[in-house]
């Protein structure tokens, strides 16, 4: 394979000159696709349950103070995290 230009910009390449690498940078795509939707799937989990709970507690007529608002994006975060760790 030659090297040019397109293969530095390229996100999954070989430097391989055979076919059969193919297989390789298919799975490496299939991967980074994977992470991506887990990711997507985890910023959507922690903002829905984020958002909700910040008004449960407007609702409640509660205020926090600056230590409890980073308790509570603590608690908001770690929980996801935890639950979709794989």
């Amino acid at each position: 394979m030659c090297h040019n230009k397109a293969n530095i910009s390229a996100h999954f390449y070989s430097t391989d000159d055979s076919i059969s690498c193919i297989v390789l940078i298919v799975k490496n795509g299939r991967a980074c696709l994977e992470n991506n939707i887990n990711i997507f799937k985890f910023l959507l989990v922690i903002s829905i349950g984020q958002g909700s709970a910040a008004n449960f507690i407007k609702w409640m007529n509660y205020e926090f103070t600056e230590n409890q608002y980073l308790l509570f994006d603590l608690f908001c975060t770690l929980i996801p995290s935890i639950l979709m760790a794989k």
